[in-house]
């Protein structure tokens, strides 16, 4: 399964991209992620996904893309349920287009074979998108919401 989302930032691809490879600072934009490790080519990464910071699983990656000013992308997961996830930008009129597109493979892509599921992680990640937007361009650093009601799964 691939799922590509893209966003037009007001700042240069250089900004973007430096938020983007400055894995520190994840948690200040983005709601789901945390990142232990170096931004260099071929670096193994944990990431701690979810989002409740207090439960987030921790998950292996590997940097498989850190281009200055161009990509930066991950693969994480075992080889049963793998993700590929890259940050790909490139110079518009306006700034910076950042397209995002992660491809899940083997059991994890199960899940979003339903249009509700996928439609949920669509929105998901044009959230994602849009918390580094503001970042980026007014440093202003997300904040945390706390649910209205516990997640229920079926």
């Amino acid at each position: 399964m691939i799922l590509e989302t893209e966003i037009d930032i007001a700042a240069p691809p250089t900004k973007v991209w430096r938020t983007l490879s400055e894995f520190g600072a994840y948690p200040r934009w983005h709601p789901h992620w945390e990142i232990e490790g170096v931004p260099v080519q071929g670096a193994r990464l944990y990431i701690r996904i979810g989002s409740n910071p207090e439960k987030r699983m921790r998950v292996r990656a590997r940097v498989i893309g850190m281009a200055p000013g161009e990509e930066v992308a991950f693969r994480s997961g075992p080889f049963f349920a793998r993700s590929y996830e890259y940050f790909r930008l490139e110079p518009s009129k306006r700034g910076t287009l950042l397209r995002h597109t992660n491809e899940i493979t083997g059991l994890a892509a199960l899940q979003f074979k339903f249009k509700e599921e996928y439609e949920k992680l669509v929105r998901i990640y044009d959230f994602r998108l849009e918390a580094l937007a503001k970042y980026v361009t007014t440093s202003t650093p997300l904040k945390a919401v706390a649910r209205s009601r516990p997640r229920t799964r079926i």
